[in-house]
């Protein structure tokens, strides 16, 4: 069987078929430009919020039963890891520092918007001291508080490593 024969395009039909769809270039533009834009402002939305000037802690509060502990302390031990802005600062980093301090025996760190940083802290409870230079909590935790914060009258215990608890 032969093929029909292909008939051959005339000039304006070439023409035709070379012209764009106006109509859905635009859609196409458009839908670029709005890609493009929509990563511009993230770009520049995340810049500029890790920006330590934007958003900066105004208040760092600090909570809970305070004895043998006081805020001047707790701020001298946390101060220097405050860094960034409410979305760069390092929780972790300041809970550490604050974990470091002999007397806490727990803490949390926690954003408040839009300014303020609020630590928590529960002080360890001395039940006695352990050897000459620490205390024992409840839990059978050791501690070691600087020589003249350890509070008098609390019974004197000691043992091998590992005895406390």
């Amino acid at each position: 069987m032969k093929k029909p024969a292909e008939r051959k395009l005339t000039l304006r039909e070439k023409l035709r078929s070379l012209q764009l769809d106006w109509r859905n270039a635009g859609r196409w533009v458009l839908a670029l430009l709005l890609l493009l834009s929509t990563g511009a402002g993230a770009f520049w939305t995340v810049e500029k919020l890790q920006d330590p000037r934007v958003l900066p802690f105004k208040v760092v509060r600090i909570d809970g039963g305070l004895r043998h502990l006081d805020r001047l302390q707790i701020e001298k031990a946390v101060g220097g890891e405050i860094r960034g802005n409410f979305f760069t600062v390092d929780v972790e980093r300041i809970y550490r520092a604050a974990r470091n301090l002999p007397w806490v025996d727990q803490a949390s760190v926690r954003r408040l918007w839009p300014d303020t940083l609020l630590i928590k802290i529960s002080e360890q409870i001395p039940l006695a001291r352990w050897g000459e230079r620490q205390l024992v909590n409840p839990e059978g935790e050791i501690f070691s508080p600087l020589p003249h914060e350890i509070p008098e009258g609390l019974p004197q215990l000691s043992g091998p490593d590992g005895s406390s608890q």
